[in-house]
């Protein structure tokens, strides 16, 4: 059956879309152990991402075969991040050390990473 009627708040489908977004990455600032903003920063890309639905699957079938779940965790958010400010590479087994020697911020950038609006293009 074919619709023909619009809504009244003439909306198109790709209003709805939030992957493009998502995959685009945003800039996440870091804070510093003491709580202080540093000028340090991560690019992120969201939980709606292509890049984390493959990097889902990916840690479901390792943790289905008996992989460590917090580490499988662990490497799923670090492959969420595709940039950083530090003078080193960012490469997932850097991102990775990083993360696991900064809980404060591995639970911050998990929290981050969830939240549709940080990915939404601002009006």
């Amino acid at each position: 059956m074919k619709r023909t009627k619009f809504s009244a708040g003439y909306l198109k489908p790709e209003d709805f879309y939030t992957r493009p977004q998502s995959d685009l990455g945003v800039e996440f600032s870091l804070e510093s152990p003491d709580g202080t903003q540093s000028s340090e920063w991560l690019t992120v890309v969201g939980a709606e991402s292509s890049l984390y639905e493959k990097a889902y699957r990916k840690t479901m079938k390792a943790a289905l075969t008996g992989s460590d779940s917090i580490k499988q965790s662990d490497i799923l958010l670090s492959n969420l991040v595709i940039n950083w400010s530090f003078n080193t590479d960012c490469t997932n087994e850097t991102v990775l050390k990083f993360l696991q020697n900064t809980p404060y911020i591995k639970a911050a950038l998990d929290k981050f990473v969830v939240n549709r609006a940080n990915f939404l293009k601002k009006k």
